[in-house]
């Protein structure tokens, strides 16, 4: 069931709501994208991206790219799906790094490529 405080796939959800495939009305509007709605208590990219917002994600973006950038906003950010749910952040070779807002320290998350 959607609960708006967490990140998750929008499209899943919205295929949860009705027989008719929503899912794929939103993906025929924009061709290879899915989207992500960004939880109300999800802050991980504030402010770069707000709680509540919809985000597209690019389905042929696989890979974590190197930088290096000059800027945050120059940056790709990544819609991660996890065993405890969805995370919307920047990715490094390492780990993900989240948006530090110079009051937090950066999460990590350890990924583990087959």
């Amino acid at each position: 069931m959607f609960d708006p405080k967490i990140t998750t796939d929008i499209q899943s959800f919205l295929m949860e709501l009705s027989s008719v495939p929503l899912g794929n009305l939103i993906g025929s509007i924009r061709p290879g994208y899915r989207y992500g709605y960004i939880g109300m208590k999800d802050r991980m990219m504030y402010p770069l991206i707000t709680p509540g917002a919809i985000v597209p994600m690019d389905e042929k973006r696989t890979q974590i790219v190197r930088g290096p950038w000059h800027h945050e906003t120059e940056r790709p950010i990544y819609f991660l799906e996890m065993r405890t749910g969805f995370a919307c952040c920047w990715c490094a070779v390492e780990a993900a790094i989240s948006f530090c807002n110079r009051t937090r320290s950066p999460r990590h998350i350890c990924w583990f490529s087959p």
